[in-house]
């Protein structure tokens, strides 16, 4: 399955975390001494993130995960409609296995389904958006599979706006994701339905 149909991300997954120095100023200094360097603010600004953040944890996405959890989409892209289906084959500490599969629009099976296995650590990267060209908002999403309060993503890339909605309920993929360029939607996602495993 190309990564146009899992998100449509093809952006970097970029270490976003500042780390502050731990030591202690007053250690290095003699006995009876004072610095005021020491006590001053530093003048060094924080660094500004290079990511956005993501709309789940890799922890929230592994404790709503269970063997048979399926998302069912329906891709509308190229001029062609087909459907997605990835269900989840195996679950433990570190990650799932997902079974893909595709039908076209009157639901005839296309190729094999393909198995992949990922950490879940790998699957909230599939969420990391560069944060200067992120604009993140919240929004309630009507689908097939129901209605869902949701936070929207829309990254601008290449003259071309890529938006993802991330139910709040749903730790995992988008419910809905569109791609737009010169004021037209020229592909679109949608999940139909989504069965929580056992």
């Amino acid at each position: 399955m190309t990564r146009l149909v899992v998100l449509l991300l093809g952006l970097s997954l970029l270490a976003a975390l500042g780390c502050g120095d731990s030591s202690d100023p007053q250690s290095a200094q003699g006995e009876g001494t004072s610095s005021i360097a020491s006590t001053a603010p530093d003048p060094t600004p924080d660094p500004v993130p290079a990511d956005a953040p993501t709309p789940f944890t890799a922890e929230e996405i592994r404790a709503a995960s269970k063997v048979g959890r399926e998302w069912q989409y329906r891709v509308e892209d190229g001029g062609t409609t087909r459907w997605v289906i990835m269900t989840m084959t195996a679950v433990d500490e570190e990650g799932a296995t997902v079974r893909s599969s595709t039908r076209g629009g009157e639901g005839v099976v296309s190729g094999e389904p393909v198995e992949t296995r990922s950490t879940w650590e790998e699957m909230r990267g599939h969420a990391v958006f560069p944060a200067s060209a992120t604009t993140i908002g919240e929004e309630t999403v009507e689908t097939a599979a129901g209605s869902f309060d949701c936070v929207r993503y829309a990254v601008e890339r290449d003259g071309s706006t890529a938006t993802f909605w991330f139910a709040k309920s749903l730790p995992g993929g988008p419910v809905k994701s569109t791609v737009e360029k010169g004021g037209a939607v020229t592909s679109k996602q949608m999940l139909m339905k989504h069965l929580p495993g056992s």
